[in-house]
């Protein structure tokens, strides 16, 4: 299994990120949204095979955590489709319940490669 890295900050009405390119796998798209009445923290967005090869069973993982970086809870969720092409994209949503400590949180992926 393969895993990248890429951490974020939240703010109290929107959560915003930046990419970075990797080799394997891109972010190219993060929407997250604190719900109406503060019950949940929902992050969805798109993922990029940027590899020669095809990518299986693709998992997003992200960790919530405090303004001292500590873990908070860990959520995750596989990309639809779980499988992708060389050169395709895939989607992913993770939502958890709101949590008032939350001021970050690190997003990863983790895949196996097909060929």
């Amino acid at each position: 299994m393969k895993r990248i890295l890429i951490v974020f900050a939240l703010s109290l009405s929107f959560l915003s990120a930046s990419f970075a390119k990797e080799e394997v796998l891109e972010f190219v798209e993060s929407n997250s949204h604190i719900g109406e009445n503060k019950e949940d923290i929902r992050i969805d967005g798109v993922v990029k095979n940027v590899s020669k090869g095809n990518l299986l069973k693709v998992k997003i993982t992200i960790d919530f955590l405090d303004k001292d970086d500590n873990l908070i809870k860990t959520e995750s969720a596989s990309t639809s489709p779980e499988k992708i092409l060389s050169g395709k994209e895939a989607t992913y949503e993770i939502t958890t319940k709101y949590d008032s400590r939350i001021v970050r949180y690190k997003k990863s992926a983790k895949w196996k490669k097909l060929y």
